[in-house]
């Protein structure tokens, strides 16, 4: 249940709104493409449409930083999505 609470498009979408103000121009425009690109398919009845494009740009993020060899971008960014969620939680 923990892991599946981590792993929906809610939790991912919040996680992407923690650390969109921090992204570099080239972030922001891959985050941006990968929130505005069409689906093949529509979001999952149990999930907001907008929250579904908002993990999409997460995953696209992802994606980017590490396929660039970006990992300490990447684990730096991670960090920083999960922080305001502790904080929250405490």
């Amino acid at each position: 249940k923990e892991a599946v609470a981590c792993v929906n498009a809610g939790a991912q979408a919040e996680a992407f709104r923690r650390i969109e103000p921090l992204l570099t121009e080239p972030e922001a425009d891959v985050a941006r493409r990968g929130r505005n690109a069409h689906a093949h398919h529509a979001a999952p009845k149990n999930q907001e449409a907008a929250d579904y494009r908002a993990a999409t740009a997460l995953e696209a993020l992802i994606s980017y930083l590490y396929l660039i060899g970006q990992e300490e971008r990447l684990l730096t960014l991670f960090r920083h999505s999960q922080e305001e969620k502790n904080d929250a939680q405490k």
